[in-house]
């Protein structure tokens, strides 16, 4: 096989130690000579190499590998690294400081490795049992004391009679934009905000057990679009969290990452407040963005107004220059690992009609991103085809077809006590508002009745999608995508 020798010139601000242990700290995609250099520098670095008592670069004998360092009286402030190897030629890896340099492999052989052994420790601990109990709890304070009790406006009799009459609403016009109405939004979190967070739960299990659940050294990034009262994302908060405890009490550094950071959409602003009487209930977690409708939005606009803030913050400092160069990488803001669209994208037309939002938020996923939807079973199916057309667009990939349908259990401590919770509320109702058989009528019987059997469906309907290990400003990325587009 052939020996090749590659020069590299790095600008000293970018070296790190003394010319002969210089370690790069940039891609090689840096220009080879600093502006204004000449571009034949070969002979020159030979006589200057001859000089300084070494070898010319190109003489060593066959079979050296090395790597050094010398100076060139042509290039200013530059060293120029020699770097012999055999074998046909292929980009150097970039060479830099691991974010966390404990971890010596990759995520998805760390997470199958330990996925068994954690999910065993949170059975066994009953750590998760805990957080969902925690959980109900602040749920049942929130409708109890600041939902019913009544107020100033509104006796604790009405409080009760709205809130009852506005559960039948709940069920029957679930997907219409009913939720700023008096009490929706507490009865639609009544009603499934329990439920939907040991869906998600079960979510989590899957991605771990398939070494895709979205880890970053710094902390991943989640994104629910139509939130609601917030399941997801406090199932995802402590999914990680527990996954950060197991890691510290078993020493496990290589999986010791930030808590993620938070981020929703949602069109009702009275589902936003709920969900933050719930967060401040129950002590976490906080969230990152603020909320707004999902409709309309671009990502890319988001990232330039983020630039502009940035840049105009900079130049109203003290020192401009000095905040500058400084500046955070606006690139990387509104990006995503984590995507869920839970019981959001109910029917057809309205990923029609959100499709150019739905583009923009694949696009901004990061390399090995995930995003989930679930929903229905056979109702949900022309939406799950009509998503699946779109993340294929822009290569994201579906994953874990297996598991398209999640069985659901009723017999587990979490059924009972979501049971535990209806029980009591509906007790309070009955103590304190009148003629309630109307709303009865119009509602499931184990909501109501303390001695029925809590029920629901079979299973749930999911989809799973994870972009590429191709970061988007790749060229690799934009050729797999134009291959993709002309199939």
């Amino acid at each position: 096989m052939a020996e090749k020798t590659f020069v590299l010139a790095v600008p000293h601000r970018f070296l790190i130690g003394w010319p002969e242990h210089v370690a790069p700290q940039l891609a090689l995609s840096t220009p080879s000579r600093p502006a204004g250099a000449p571009s034949a520098r070969l002979p020159i670095l030979k006589q200057q190499q001859r000089i300084n008592g070494r070898k010319p670069v190109g003489s060593q004998r066959p079979g050296e590998d090395h790597l050094h360092a010398a100076r060139s009286p042509d290039l200013v402030n530059t060293e120029v690294m020699t770097i012999r190897r055999r074998g046909p030629r292929r980009k150097p890896p970039v060479i830099g400081p691991r974010v966390n340099p404990l971890r010596t492999t990759t995520w998805r052989r760390l997470l199958q490795a330990h996925a068994e052994t954690f999910l065993a420790w949170l059975a066994s601990t009953g750590k998760r049992f805990e957080v969902f109990d925690r959980l109900a709890g602040a749920l049942e304070d929130f409708l109890l004391q600041h939902v019913l009790a009544g107020n100033t406006e509104f006796s604790a009799n009405e409080s009760c009679m709205g809130f009852a009459n506005a559960l039948p609403l709940v069920f029957s016009r679930c997907n219409e934009a009913i939720y700023d109405q008096s009490y929706v939004a507490e009865g639609y979190a009544f009603v499934y905000l329990l439920e939907r967070y040991r869906r998600f739960t079960q979510i989590l299990d899957v991605l771990l057990r398939a070494g895709i659940l979205p880890m970053r050294d710094q902390g991943v990034d989640v994104l629910d679009v139509g939130v609601g009262p917030g399941a997801a994302l406090y199932a995802a908060s402590d999914f990680y969290d527990q996954l950060a405890e197991y890691a510290r009490q078993h020493e496990i550094d290589e999986l010791k990452t930030p808590l993620p950071r938070l981020s929703a959409f949602e069109s009702s602003w009275r589902m936003g407040l709920v969900m933050h009487w719930i967060s401040e209930l129950r002590g976490q977690p906080q969230f990152h963005r603020p909320f707004g409708p999902f409709d309309g939005v671009d990502f890319e606009v988001l990232r330039e107004r983020r630039r502009d803030e940035l840049f105009m913050s900079a130049l109203d400092s003290d020192d401009p220059l000095e905040a500058l160069s400084a500046l955070p990488d606006y690139k990387n803001e509104w990006r995503f690992n984590l995507g869920i669209f839970s019981y959001v994208l109910t029917q057809e037309a309205m990923v029609t009609k959100l499709s150019r939002e739905l583009e923009g938020l694949f696009r901004s996923m990061r390399a090995g991103g995930v995003v989930v939807t679930l929903g229905g079973i056979r109702e949900y199916r022309k939406v799950y085809k009509a998503v699946d057309k779109i993340a294929r667009r822009e290569l994201m990939e579906r994953r874990e077809r297996p598991h398209s349908r999640m069985r659901l259990v009723y017999t587990d401590p979490y059924t009972a006590r979501i049971k535990e919770l209806y029980r009591r509320i509906w007790q309070h109702l009955e103590a304190h508002a009148i003629g309630l058989d109307a709303v009865k009528s119009q509602l499931p019987k184990d909501l109501w009745n303390a001695d029925a059997p809590l029920t629901g469906p079979a299973g749930f309907g999911l989809r799973i999608f994870r972009r590429l290990d191709i970061t988007p400003s790749k060229g690799s990325f934009q050729k797999a995508k134009a291959s993709m587009e002309r199939r």
